[in-house]
């Protein structure tokens, strides 16, 4: 599966979906690359879509969107 960040922002712009405080360490100059990378969408978001295309290629089928 390839990352295309461009439809991952656009389809975000559109999408709402449940939140939940979490604490990730992570380096500041990445994070910093990164979060300019996303524009006007959350970081968090971002990082949360990264996460649910990750779960789907491991276990090889979709997801739940809680």
């Amino acid at each position: 599966m390839k990352i295309d960040g461009r439809n991952i922002l656009a389809r975000l712009s559109r999408d709402k979906s449940d939140r939940k405080r979490v604490t990730l360490y992570l380096s500041k100059k990445v994070y910093e690359d990164f979060s300019g990378s996303c524009g006007d969408i959350a970081a968090s978001q971002v990082i949360e879509e990264l996460m649910r295309q990750f779960t789907q290629s491991v276990q090889g089928r979709t997801a739940s969107r809680k």
